[in-house]
């Protein structure tokens, strides 16, 4: 029998086989897959980290530069140029101001009057202090009662002081305050001169009250009491010149 005839026994006989590696190969793909599902499930892979990459470009270096020296000039000498030369400053000229006749006068007249007027207060004051000095000076009044005359002395000192008490009783009649007034604590001093016939010349306050209704009683209480009783010859002067002080109450 030839051998590009086959038997019907042997195709058939090929197919099953071939048919039966299929089957092989199937049940083992589906083993493979089942193996991998299983192994995914039982054992989890980690998770997978993308690095961020680089990319490197490799380029050729440029050729070394040479450096350029550049040769430095060499400095020119400075040359010194002199100053200009400043001009001197004009000096200005003093014009010489004439000062008039006139007015050369006025100011000798005015300066010799001004010594004139140096001189006569040196004078007046000179003056006030003879004055001073000779002015005579009164007797003071010890408490409630006149002068006493304290520099008299003798005979003078003994009519001095009968005079005063006499006096102070003279007046003391015609010394009248009100009841309201009466019991303040108003004090004054007045001072009375009178000529060698008893009458009052002068009457003033040397020290006040602080009250003037108060001073003014006073006043009224000398003024009422003129005239004094008349002096003796010896004290004339003295009570002319100096009078006494008087004080209230």
């Amino acid at each position: 029998m030839p051998l590009s005839q086959s038997s019907p026994l042997a195709t058939e006989h090929g197919d099953e086989k071939f048919q039966k590696y299929i089957g092989y190969s199937l049940i083992f793909h589906g083993l493979v897959v089942l193996l991998f599902t299983a192994r995914a499930l039982v054992f989890p892979s980690d998770d997978i980290i993308l690095h961020p990459s680089i990319r490197v470009d490799i380029v050729d270096l440029p050729d070394k530069l040479t450096p350029q020296v550049k040769i430095a000039e060499a400095p020119q000498p400075l040359t010194e140029q002199a100053p200009a030369p400043v001009p001197p400053k004009p000096v200005p000229e003093v014009k010489k101001v004439e000062v008039p006749k006139k007015v050369v006068s006025k100011q000798k007249e005015i300066s010799e009057t001004e010594a004139a007027l140096q001189r006569l207060k040196a004078l007046e004051s000179i003056e006030n202090e003879v004055k001073s000095v000779n002015k005579p000076k009164a007797v003071q009044a010890k408490g409630q009662t006149l002068s006493k005359g304290n520099q008299l002395k003798g005979l003078a000192k003994l009519e001095h002081d009968q005079y005063i008490s006499d006096l102070e009783s003279h007046i003391k009649s015609n010394w009248v305050l009100p009841e309201w007034m009466a019991k303040s604590a108003y004090k004054c001093i007045l001072r009375a001169k009178f000529n060698f016939r008893g009458f009052v010349t002068e009457v003033g306050v040397v020290e006040s009250s602080g009250d003037s209704q108060f001073d003014q009683y006073a006043i009224k209480a000398v003024e009422a009491s003129n005239p004094f009783p008349v002096p003796p010859d010896d004290l004339k002067d003295l009570f002319n010149a100096r009078g006494v002080t008087l004080s209230f109450p």
